[in-house]
This record gives C-alpha cells, sequence and structure tokens, in this order.
C-alpha cells in the first residue's frame, strides 16, 4: 500500500526588494510574467495543497500579481521590515 502524504508551500513575497537594487523584483517581468506568477504557478503545478502567499509590500499588487492562490493569501503586518514580528 502506497502512503500519500500532503505537503503545503507557503511563497514569500513581503519584502521591499532591497539588494535587487530595483522597485519591486516580485512585479519585475521574467520570461513576460511577473517573478511573483511564475513562482506560485511552480509552486502550484508542483501540487502542493494548501498554497499561501504571503504578501506584504506592496501586497495589493503582489496579490494581482499572482494567481489562483485568494483563499491563501496572507498579509505580514510587518514584510517590509525583513522579519518575522
Amino acid at each position: 500500500m502506497t502512503e500519500k502524504f500532503r505537503v503545503a508551500a507557503i511563497v514569500l513575497a513581503a519584502g521591499l526588494s532591497r539588494r535587487a537594487g530595483i522597485r519591486n523584483k516580485l512585479l519585475a517581468p521574467v520570461g513576460g510574467k511577473p517573478m511573483v506568477r511564475r513562482s506560485t504557478e511552480a509552486v502550484l503545478a508542483s501540487g502542493a495543497a494548501p498554497v499561501f502567499v504571503v504578501t506584504g509590500h506592496q501586497a495589493a499588487a503582489v496579490a494581482t500579481a499572482h494567481h489562483r492562490c485568494d483563499r491563501g493569501r496572507v498579509l505580514h503586518p510587518r514584510g517590509k521590515d525583513g522579519r518575522c514580528p
């Protein structure tokens, strides 16, 4: 008998992108899609469930850019600080 495991995933998308030297790397296009969308699509394609996307800095724009995770969106109140509360 094969045992099945459930694996959840968390996409961390709350930071300021300070080291990237651009406004918000999560919104930067990679292959014609925002980076956060490409990351979220890869996680969803893995079969992980549930999938949560943690947003913080520019939360509305990041939430618009990723897709199909509306029920798994989490707002980090101190995401721009780059650390946990």
